[in-house]
């Protein structure tokens, strides 16, 4: 009994230690969600935003991947269709079912809540929407401008999961909550396509556990490896698909990107992801569905789901389900090709793992200048190595 009672009041203080470190000024929060999205002085709860130009809607048909998940894992679902439908939310004088009107409409109202009275075991769909939106950006080659255009793909799962290869001290987080439903609703492991000038498909930015990797097609990828995705078992996020099953260095946070890169150095909370091969892989049969810029699936601040607890009594960020699309990176890095070229990281250059580890542990007010600079270098000789720039 003494012992048990131990371990309790030992993980109580490891999730309240948690906690408290991820404290942050109210203020530096709310600058950091109008970067990632748009500023307050514009947002309407009538304005969803612009479709795609017909343009960008035929380059997202025409760039769209080919997508594999685990089969023994919890499918893609329809988010508005199958997820939504089966919420309720509650805020000062409003208590209803939600649709995606009723999520924006509160999507930065502070007092929103949502709960799921009856949750499923699973919801996911036999083909369900593969979400698709784009934008243009700018590549800065210091003489010179680039215009780039971004194309976005993003499935959601219905739960996210912890990785599904830990170490054994790793796997009591089972006394914590459920390993197989860490929190509700993934949608943040997405598919950046950076194309050129030309429209020519320059690079891959793939979006996993809060850090993302960066391939060069031409030097690192070839154009179809490039348009072939697997998703990880339990925690759904995307990787390059081998043929066989693979496992993959993972962290919590994006400090840890020596032991991302290379595997060396593990942290902590290191762990890896099992990504299934596509010989055992169950193929996604999806439909591309457009969104529009401001859609609350991608702007909206607040979680879009119920939060669940440590131990079932202990409010966690780990556990809270997640805002929208938009709200997956530091407001330093919020340009897709700064972020791209951030984390074209050289395996071998411990220097700038270092640099990067000490400068990026404000994740509201990131110093990107170095790291930034070194990489960005890197990434645009491999551009120029491939023929997609001069």
């Amino acid at each position: 009994m003494q012992s048990r009672r131990f371990r309790c009041v030992l993980l109580l203080l490891l999730s309240l230690g948690i906690q408290s470190c991820l404290g942050f000024d109210q203020d530096d929060y709310i600058k950091a969600l109008e970067t990632l999205t748009y500023p307050n002085a514009s947002w309407s709860p009538d304005d969803l935003g612009q479709w795609p130009s017909a343009l960008d809607q035929q380059l997202l048909i025409e760039h769209r991947p080919e997508l594999y998940v685990d089969a023994d894992s919890c499918g893609p679902m329809d988010f508005y269709k199958q997820y939504t439908s089966q919420l309720r939310g509650s805020a000062e004088g409003f208590s209803g079912p939600v649709d995606r009107e009723v999520l924006k409409r509160f999507e930065r109202d502070q007092s929103f809540r949502l709960e799921l009275p009856e949750p499923p075991d699973c919801i996911q769909s036999s083909k369900p929407p593969l979400y698709a939106y784009s934008w243009s950006e700018t590549l800065d080659m210091g003489q010179r401008k680039i215009p780039i255009k971004i194309l976005k793909y993003n499935l959601t799962f219905y739960k996210s999961g912890l990785p599904a290869e830990q170490r054994f001290w790793q796997k009591l987080s089972a006394l914590l909550g459920d390993s197989d439903n860490w929190h509700y609703l993934d949608i943040h492991g997405g598919m950046f396509y950076i194309l050129g000038p030309k429209n020519q498909l320059m690079a891959l930015v793939l979006a996993q556990h809060n850090h993302f990797r960066t391939y060069v097609v031409g030097v690192d990828i070839d154009k179809e490896q490039a348009k072939t995705i697997c998703f990880a078992r339990r925690s759904n996020e995307p990787y390059l698909c081998k043929e066989s099953q693979a496992l993959h260095p993972v962290a919590p946070t994006m400090l840890h990107m020596r032991w991302v890169v290379s595997g060396d150095d593990r942290p902590w909370l290191g762990a890896w992801d099992l990504v299934p091969g596509i010989q055992s892989a169950q193929r996604v049969t999806y439909d591309l569905a457009f969104l529009r810029h401001k859609d609350p699936l991608i702007t909206s601040w607040q979680n879009l789901g119920p939060n669940l607890k440590i131990l079932g009594v202990i409010p966690s960020f780990f556990r809270d389900a997640p805002p929208g699309m938009a709200v997956y990176n530091s407001p330093s890095l919020k340009d897709v090709i700064n972020t791209a070229q951030y984390f074209y990281f050289d395996g071998s250059n411990d220097a700038i793992f270092e640099t990067h580890e000490s400068q990026a542990k404000d994740f509201f007010q990131m110093d990107v200048t170095e790291v930034l600079n070194h990489n960005g270098r890197r990434f645009r000789q491999a551009l120029r190595k491939a023929g997609h720039i001069d």
